[in-house]
């Protein structure tokens, strides 16, 4: 996965790390392919977290001094694969369909919203720009 991400160039302003162990270990291992100026937050709120939560924490990020553009999260299952279920498109019918079948361990989606603030994400209409599995990495 360290690989596919430092081929496709994703640079995160900020990535959202539950402080588990397993996701911390999920980091460090591509932590280099997300570029040097990533700031990096350890979020005790993560674990476990519901959709919900996850995106509250999203909102929350409005009120930083520096609103981030683009940010990753590195969660645990069912809130992931939940959120990714509310968020992806209807219209992606196949990919909502592999995500509700099995989110797995390393899954990875990429959206894009056209908002202002991370508040209005939940209501916004999201693109799907990449939704890969392990499996699926040659």
């Amino acid at each position: 996965m360290a690989e596919w991400l430092s081929a496709r160039s994703l640079h995160p302003d900020l990535v959202l790390c539950s402080a588990a162990l397993r996701t911390r270990e999920t980091l460090a291992a591509v932590r280099q392919a997300l570029g040097p100026t990533v700031d990096i937050r350890l979020e005790k709120r993560l674990y476990l977290a519901d959709e919900e939560t996850i995106l509250e924490l999203l909102a929350e990020l409005d009120e930083l001094p520096s609103v981030p553009a683009q940010v990753m999260v590195i969660g645990h299952n069912p809130g992931l694969g939940d959120l990714a279920l509310t968020l992806v498109p209807p219209a992606e019918t196949e990919t909502r369909r592999r995500i509700a079948e099995k989110f797995p361990t390393c899954a990875f989606v990429d959206l894009s919203f056209g908002v202002e603030d991370w508040a209005e994400i939940s209501s916004a209409r999201a693109t799907l720009n990449e939704y890969l599995v392990p499996a699926e990495i040659q």
